[in-house]
C-alpha cells in the first residue's frame, strides 16, 4: 500500500514541534496507560454481568460504548505518533497490527461457533447464523442486525451467538476510514501551510458533530436499527480521537481538576450501567453519559500525578482484566446465547459460571494465539505477510458461514401432492368426527411442509413486495392482491398478526372473484387507541402518523369490508395522561378506540369485521419458537404442543372485551378451532407447520385456511358477495 507524505519540512519534523509534540514517552499521555487498561476492564466487566442477567446491572451494555471512546483514543494516539515522528502513516503497517490483533481469535470464535450451531442447535437456525458468521468475517455484520432489527420477521429471531461481533464490525469500519481521513487532512494543512493540529481537529469535528445528530435523530426515529448502526457510533470514536489529539492541553489541567474528573467519570459509566436499561432509547441522548464519563476517566489519568479513580483504574487486576478484554468478548457472548437456546430457563447464577469458564478459554486465547502471532518475528516487518494471513482468515470465517449454510440445504422443497386436500393442514380440522377421535397432538408427519428450516421464512408476500411498512415508516402502502376490477372489494389493515391472514384472503378472493387490498405496518394495530413503543413507554409515533393516514386512505376509497386484528398483545396508552393501561381500564379503552373505527367505516360504507388474534406458542413459561422445536422433536411433535387454555388466554379479546360491550354490534370472527384441537394448539397439523415463530403463521398453513375464513365471513359479507 502506499504511504501517505506531508511536505518534505513536516517529513523531516520541522514544523511540527509545536503543533504535534513528539508522544513517545512511556509516561506521557499517549504512552502506556495502566489506567486505560483498567478502563477497559470495567467496560468489558459491565458487559459480561449484562449479558449474564447479574441483576441490577440493566445497562451494561454501554460497556461497548466506552470501548469505542477508548479505541477512538489509543487509535488514534497511535497514529499522531507516527505522523509526529515521521511525517506519514504507513498504511500497510497499520492495517497488518489489526489484522494480527483481531483476526487469529476472532476467526477461531467464528469457526468454532459454526461447528457448535452444527452440533447443537437444531437446523432451523442455521440459515441465520451462518449469514451471520460471514458477516462478522467481513466486519460488516452490524449492517445485518441493523436491517435485521428493523425487520418485524427478524426481531422475533433468538439472539444469534455472533451478535456481539456487530461492536467489532463498527470498530473496523472507523479503523478502515480514520488513518485515510487524518492523513488526508494533514496532506491538505500541509499544502496550505495551516497548522496540523488545528486541521486535525477540523477532521475529528467533521466526524463526530454529524454523527451525534445523526445518532440523536435516528434513536428518535429508527432505535432499533440506529443501534447497530456505525453512523449512529462514530462520534464517540471521534470523542476518544479528539482527546487524544489535545493531550497535551489536557495535562495542563490542575490536579484537583483531574481527580473530580475522574471521580465524576466513574459515577458518569458506572452509574449508567444500572440506571439505564433496555427500555432506554440508545445511543441518542443516553449515550452521552457513559461516554463523556469515559472521555472524563481517559483525561484524569493524564499528567503526572493520578487521582483515586485512576489509581483504582491502575491496579494490576484491573490492568490484566483489561489486557485480557478482547479476548472476554469474544468467547463469553456465544457462551452464553448457546447456554440459553439450550436451556432457555436458566439462571444468572448459571450464566455467571458459563462466563467464568468462557474466560479460561479467552486465557487461553490471549497466551496460544494472539500474542504469538501479535509478536512473532516473520511479521514484524512483512506487513504484506501480515495482510495476506488476515485475508486467509476472513475467507476462512467465510467459508465456515458457507459450509454451514450449505448443511442447512436451505431452498428445498416438500412435495405434498400424496396428501389429500381435505387432510392437508387446517382443512384435517373441518372433520369434526377426526377432530373428536383425535383429540392429542400427532407425534410425527410424512411429509411436513415446510421444512423447519424454511418455515421462519415462509411468510406472505408483503414482505417481499414492500406492502409492510416497517417501525419507523408512516407512509401508506395500499396494495393490491385480489382483482382489482372485482366489484367487491375486501381490505385488511393492520400489523403482522393481519398479515399473517393475507394469503388466506387471497386464495379466498380469486376463488370469489373479490379485489383483496392491504394496509399493514408493523406492530401497528388499525385502532383510535394510543399504543406504546415497543422500546420504550413513549406512544409509537410512527404508529400514530400511519393510523392518520390510513383512516384518511379508507374515507376517501372505502372497501366493502374491511378486516381488522385484536390489540392485546401492544400496550395501550391513556391518551390524555400517556400513562400505560391495565386491566378494566385498558379493556374499556380498547373498546372505544375500536369503536370509533367501526363507526368512522360504517360512516363511509364499509363493514368493520375484527378477527381473532393468533394463539401464542408457549412452553415452560417461554415462547416456544415452533420451527425449533419442530426440528428438535420431528418424532415427538407433541412436545411442541401448547395447551390450549395457555395458547388462547389473553391473546383472544373478543369475548372478554369486544362482547361485553352492549352498545354496539360487533361483527367478530373466531379462527382459533382451524388453528387448534379442543385441548391443545400443535405445533403442525394435517402434514404443515402451523407457525413461522411462535404467533405468526407460516404462508403455507395460512393458505389451508380459506375454508374457515370463508365460513367466518360469510355472516357479514353483504348481498352477492358470498356464494
Amino acid at each position: 500500500m502506499p504511504r501517505s507524505a506531508l511536505t518534505r519540512d513536516q517529513r523531516s519534523g520541522e514544523g511540527l514541534e509545536s503543533d504535534l509534540p513528539r508522544l513517545t514517552s512511556h509516561r506521557g499521555a499517549l504512552g502506556f496507560r495502566p489506567d486505560v487498561e483498567g478502563i477497559r476492564a470495567l467496560a468489558v466487566l459491565m458487559v459480561l454481568m449484562y449479558h449474564a442477567h447479574v441483576p441490577g446491572v440493566t445497562g451494561g451494555f454501554v460497556g461497548v460504548d466506552v470501548f469505542f471512546v477508548v479505541s477512538g483514543f489509543l487509535i488514534t494516539g497511535l497514529l499522531l505518533r507516527e505522523l509526529s515522528t515521521s511525517g506519514r502513516v504507513d498504511f500497510a503497517r497499520f492495517y497488518a497490527r489489526r489484522a494480527k490483533r483481531l483476526l487469529p481469535a476472532g476467526t477461531l470464535v467464528l469457526v468454532l461457533t459454526a461447528m457448535t450451531t452444527w452440533l447443537v442447535l437444531p437446523v432451523s437456525r442455521w440459515p441465520s447464523v451462518a449469514t451471520d458468521i460471514e458477516g462478522a468475517g467481513l466486519f460488516v455484520v452490524n449492517w445485518v442486525f441493523a436491517r435485521r432489527s428493523t425487520d418485524y420477521l427478524g426481531a422475533e429471531e433468538a439472539a444469534s451467538p455472533v451478535q456481539h461481533f456487530w461492536s467489532l464490525s463498527v470498530e473496523e469500519q472507523f479503523y478502515f476510514m480514520w488513518p485515510a481521513l487524518l492523513t488526508t487532512f494533514a496532506v491538505i494543512a500541509a499544502r496550505r501551510g495551516a497548522r496540523l493540529r488545528r486541521s486535525l481537529l477540523a477532521a475529528m469535528g467533521s466526524i463526530l458533530i454529524p454523527s451525534l445528530a445523526y445518532s440523536l435523530w435516528a434513536t428518535a426515529h429508527s432505535p432499533a436499527a440506529a443501534y447497530f448502526s456505525t453512523f449512529t457510533r462514530l462520534w464517540e470514536m471521534a470523542l476518544g480521537g479528539i482527546i487524544a489529539l489535545l493531550a497535551s492541553e489536557f495535562q495542563r489541567i490542575p490536579a484537583w481538576v483531574r481527580v473530580s474528573l475522574g471521580w465524576a467519570g466513574l459515577i458518569a459509566v458506572a452509574g449508567s450501567a444500572v440506571l439505564i436499561n433496555e427500555g432506554t432509547p440508545f445511543p441518542g441522548a443516553a449515550a452521552l453519559a457513559p461516554t463523556l464519563g469515559a472521555a472524563a476517566l481517559i483525561v484524569a489519568g493524564m499528567g503526572r500525578t493520578r487521582g483515586p479513580a485512576s489509581n483504582m483504574l491502575s491496579l494490576p487486576l484491573m490492568v490484566w482484566v483489561g489486557g485480557l478484554s478482547y479476548s472476554l468478548y469474544l468467547w463469553h457472548w456465544p457462551a452464553i446465547a448457546i447456554t440459553t437456546e439450550l436451556w432457555p430457563s436458566v439462571g444468572w447464577t448459571v450464566l455467571v459460571v458459563v462466563t467464568v469458564v468462557s474466560g479460561i478459554a479467552a486465557y487461553l486465547s490471549l497466551r496460544f494465539i494472539e500474542n504469538p502471532v501479535r509478536h512473532a518475528a516473520t511479521f514484524r516487518t512483512r506487513s504484506g505477510l501480515a495482510l495476506a494471513m488476515g485475508a486467509a482468515l476472513v475467507s476462512g470465517s467465510v467459508v465456515a458461514g458457507q459450509a454451514l449454510q450449505r448443511a442447512s440445504g436451505v431452498g428445498g422443497s416438500v412435495d405434498l401432492s400424496s396428501v389429500p386436500a381435505q387432510a392437508l393442514g387446517a382443512g384435517q380440522l373441518l372433520d369434526r368426527d377426526w377432530v373428536a377421535a383425535n383429540a392429542e397432538p400427532r407425534d410425527s408427519f410424512v411429509p411436513l411442509a415446510p421444512r423447519p428450516v424454511d418455515a421462519p421464512m415462509d411468510n406472505p408476500v408483503a414482505y417481499l413486495d414492500g406492502c409492510q411498512v416497517g417501525r419507523g415508516g408512516t407512509e401508506v402502502q395500499d396494495c393490491q392482491y385480489g382483482d382489482p376490477d372485482a366489484v367487491f372489494q375486501i381490505a385488511i389493515a393492520g400489523d403482522s398478526h393481519a398479515t399473517s391472514w393475507l394469503p388466506t384472503l387471497t386464495s379466498l378472493g380469486r376463488q370469489r372473484g373479490w379485489g383483496v387490498r392491504s394496509l399493514l405496518k408493523s406492530r401497528c394495530p388499525l385502532t383510535d387507541s394510543m399504543i406504546s413503543d415497543s422500546v420504550d413507554a413513549s406512544p409509537y409515533v410512527p404508529c400514530e402518523q400511519w393510523k392518520s393516514h390510513v383512516r384518511a386512505r379508507l374515507a376517501e376509497d372505502p372497501p366493502d369490508l374491511l378486516i381488522l386484528t385484536s390489540v392485546n398483545y401492544v400496550r395501550i396508552l391513556d391518551r390524555a395522561t400517556g400513562q400505560q393501561l391495565s386491566g378494566a381500564a385498558r379493556d374499556r379503552e380498547i373498546r372505544r378506540g375500536f369503536r370509533v373505527v367501526a363507526h368512522e367505516l360504517e360512516r363511509h360504507g364499509t363493514t368493520p369485521v375484527f378477527i381473532a388474534d393468533t394463539p401464542l406458542m408457549r412452553r415452560d413459561g417461554q415462547n416456544t419458537i415452533v420451527p425449533d422445536c419442530v426440528a428438535e422433536h420431528l418424532e415427538a411433535l407433541s412436545e411442541c404442543a401448547t395447551p390450549r387454555s395457555v395458547a388462547v388466554d389473553e391473546r383472544n379479546p373478543l369475548d372478554r372485551i369486544l362482547s361485553a360491550d352492549p352498545d354496539y354490534r360487533w361483527r367478530t370472527v373466531d379462527l382459533t378451532d382451524g388453528l387448534c384441537l379442543p385441548d391443545s394448539c400443535p405445533a403442525a397439523v394435517g402434514h404443515v407447520i402451523v407457525y413461522r415463530d411462535y404467533g405468526h403463521l407460516t404462508k403455507t398453513y395460512a393458505e389451508t385456511m380459506v375454508p374457515w375464513m370463508a365460513e367466518g365471513l360469510d355472516a357479514w359479507v353483504p348481498g352477492p358477495g358470498s356464494d
